[in-house]
């Protein structure tokens, strides 16, 4: 048996008198709750069992169980007492003919209940095998890089690599124009507006909304592909082309400690106590607003929204950027249409 110490991709183990640990359930529920206890909530997790009696007559498991992030071999016994544990030798069609008992690791004298189960691909461990061939598994299966990253710590050696792979396969999916839904949220400090975030979170998820709070110290060096970039207090800090690039329908590179990355959000919503002429007064001084027009940012916003406070209600009134004049006229609008006011709490559907 290996030591406790020991930590391993893959095990081989046989459990002896299954229905001491598992009462009152049948050799096929059995082999079913083994595979349910390895892989719950561990979908990165594969495992091969079935069920035989011995020459003996001693009833038994045999398990291929295999986690790509290792597991301990107390983590093993803890959730599997009395459990005969060895790390998986050989190659992944060995394994595989053990678990089926096929060729000569066929045991005459043994009977087979139930047939290997599978739960995901039994891949052995491969003396060679390296952390970066996992990676690229991972990130093939869809997973981000902080996903990546959570299964080992190991993994955060590879940062710049699993940064880089990932939008490379993330660029490869996404056309080169797509559609990006453009709000701005404007109003004083206090009324509601970066409540929009957690709206958002609520209705997306958080792992699909990204929080823009820096905007001149490395910002986007945690941006992991999320389709929601939600830009906080903005105050015109950038200059405009950055801006105007984080804004439009083509996946630009964004500048990343590591690696750059590549924008591939489709909805962008930006707060500000500012409406946008005025943060664009910052971002572009006089003498070049005639060659940077203002209207490279209109075209780019869809929605203006106008966030407000009255009372204790925080209200909200929404218009189409392509109706938006000024930012008083915008007001304006607002307080002479009390049916356009929304209470924030009460209706998310806009962020849908």
């Amino acid at each position: 048996m290996s030591k406790n110490t020991d930590s391993c991709r893959s095990w081989f183990c046989v459990l002896n008198n299954p229905e001491k640990l598992f009462e009152n359930l049948t050799p096929s529920e059995i082999v079913d709750r083994v595979i349910e206890m390895w892989c719950e909530n561990k979908p990165q997790r594969s495992c091969a069992v079935n069920y035989e009696i011995g020459d003996n007559q001693t009833p038994h498991l045999h398990m291929v169980l295999e986690d790509p992030s290792k597991t301990r071999f107390t983590a093993v016994q803890k959730l599997f007492p009395s459990i005969h544990i060895e790390p998986t030798r050989g190659t992944k069609e060995q394994a595989q003919d053990y678990i089926h008992k096929r060729g000569k690791f066929e045991e005459k004298g043994h009977t087979v209940i139930i047939p290997a189960r599978f739960h995901g691909e039994i891949k052995a461990n491969k003396g060679n095998r390296r952390d970066l061939q996992i990676i690229q598994e991972l990130i093939e299966d869809g997973k981000t890089p902080d996903e990546i990253m959570d299964i080992s710590i190991n993994y955060r050696n590879h940062e710049s690599l699993i940064r880089k792979a990932y939008f490379r396969k993330r660029s490869k999916e996404t056309p080169s124009m797509r559609s990006v839904n453009v709000v701005w949220h404007v109003g004083e400090s206090g009324c509601g507006k970066s409540y929009t975030y957690k709206q958002l979170c609520d209705i997306h998820g958080e792992d699909n909304v990204y929080l823009l709070t820096d905007y001149e110290n490395g910002g986007f060096d945690s941006y992991c592909g999320q389709p929601i970039l939600f830009m906080d207090e903005y105050k015109g800090s950038m200059k405009f082309q950055v801006f105007l690039n984080l804004l439009d329908v083509y996946k630009t590179q964004i500048h990343c400690r590591y690696s750059n990355a590549y924008a591939l959000w489709n909805e962008v919503h930006i707060t500000s106590i500012f409406p946008p002429e005025r943060a664009y007064s910052f971002m572009v001084n006089a003498e070049q607003q005639s060659d940077d027009k203002i209207l490279q940012l209109y075209r780019r916003i869809n929605t203006i929204i106008y966030h407000y406070k009255d009372g204790n209600d925080y209200k909200l009134f929404s218009l189409p950027m392509s109706q938006y004049t000024t930012y008083e006229a915008l007001k304006t609008l607002a307080l002479s249409d009390s049916d356009g006011f929304m209470k924030v709490t009460e209706d998310l559907s806009m962020f849908e």
